[in-house]
């Protein structure tokens, strides 16, 4: 039985649950060698239009795009923001087009590390991409600047998150809190909670 992309995807994710970027990143690299073997050529995936017995989808840049997001994914959630740039550019490099997941995650790498500067470089690229973030961008958003205690960022991403029509939720709102605690600032905390 061949592993598909799925099997790869599972492995990496997995990996990353446990904090295991390393293992994560051996799953991808087995993949690679896997699909590079079959196919030879990195010149253009987005040619190949047709299902691969090797893979469990008709849509061949999905399932790349998923293998992608996963070891991104493993790498942002140890805060590594240096492994998922890198990984997202050879993303781009291999003509595999970035999905709001991958901004996400990278964003997420930003977030934790406290690289504030990163997290809106990618935000920006998101608009740039003609992508529309979700609510986890904007929480990675709001997060990266209520730990610091930037409540004019943290407002600034807070309605730019309304004007995309999403609808804070509580970890939104929890994280407005927290910058207003950070800022000492009670009434302002007060308000966000009778806003909920």
């Amino acid at each position: 039985i061949n592993p598909d992309s799925i099997t790869f995807s599972s492995l990496i994710h997995g990996c990353a649950k446990h904090g295991d970027s390393g293992k994560a990143l051996f799953y991808f690299n087995e993949f690679e060698k896997m699909f590079f073997k079959i196919y030879k050529s990195k010149s253009d995936f987005k040619s190949i239009k047709f299902p691969f017995s090797h893979f469990n989808s008709n849509n061949f840049q999905t399932n790349l795009q998923i293998i992608y997001n996963s070891l991104i994914d493993a790498f942002a959630q140890q805060g590594d923001h240096m492994s998922t740039t890198k990984y997202f550019e050879k993303m781009k490099q291999n003509q595999i087009t970035p999905t709001i997941v991958t901004f996400n995650s990278v964003i997420d790498s930003f977030s934790t590390s406290g690289h504030t500067h990163g997290a809106v470089k990618y935000f920006d690229l998101i608009l740039k991409h003609k992508l529309n973030p979700d609510l986890f961008t904007c929480n990675n958003m709001i997060h990266s600047f209520a730990v610091r205690g930037d409540l004019e960022n943290c407002n600034h991403y807070f309605q730019m998150m309304k004007s995309h029509n999403l609808q804070p939720n509580v970890t939104i709102y929890n994280n407005l809190m927290h910058c207003h605690t950070t800022k000492n600032d009670k009434i302002g905390c007060e308000n966000c909670f009778n806003k909920m």
